[in-house]
């Protein structure tokens, strides 16, 4: 991320936009170049028990192996339970496992579901959707604890879909009228409804 802004010229902290695992990607960003990021909305990120790895895979040396081995391994079988309306995309298991081939996969996933508390102090809006499934809105008082100034919009009935079923421009569309009339969002944008 530091390369892509330097190589367009872009010196000024930016407000960054994330969703799902997006946010622990971003957060970390935040945590570790503060003078980058002024701001963070994150969109059901992926949080909370559920997206930080077991205790086992925190082993030094052994932990990395066994995610490899044991968690790894099952995460496309996993993966239709993301999806709203399953049946549309059969093949996104085999579609998955072919991401999990790359080197580094998993070891991007393993350190990467540690950083949503490095964005800690970072000015963030945070809206959650109230009846995911996925990443549920239970998981949302963690992220709260561990980013301070957090601006928190739960919206009803909106449920989190996969990038494939819903881009994100229609889901904020879907959410805008779950949040204030007027609202400055710590990206800096002003909505008026």
């Amino acid at each position: 991320m530091v390369q892509l802004l330097d190589s367009l010229g872009w010196h000024d902290r930016v407000d960054l936009i994330a969703r799902s695992f997006g946010g622990p990607v971003l957060a970390g960003f935040a945590g570790r170049h503060p003078n980058r990021a002024r701001s963070l909305t994150l969109v059901d990120p992926a949080a909370g028990p559920a997206g930080r790895p077991p205790g086992m895979f925190k082993l030094p040396v052994i932990g990395p192996l066994l995610w490899q081995g044991l968690a790894v391994p099952g995460m496309a079988d996993g993966q239709l339970g993301d999806f709203f309306e399953p049946a549309k995309w059969p093949d996104w298991p085999d579609r998955y496992r072919t991401q999990i081939r790359y080197r580094g996969f998993g070891g991007a996933l393993l350190s990467t579901g540690r950083e949503l508390a490095g964005a800690f102090g970072t000015p963030t809006l945070l809206i959650w959707g109230a009846e995911d499934q996925v990443v549920p809105i239970g998981l949302a008082p963690g992220v709260r604890q561990a980013i301070l100034q957090t601006e928190f919009h739960p919206i009803k009935p909106a449920i989190c879909r996969t990038w494939n079923e819903l881009n994100w421009w229609t889901c904020w569309s879907d959410c805008s009228a779950e949040l204030p009339p007027v609202s400055r969002t710590p990206a800096g944008l002003d909505r008026v409804t």
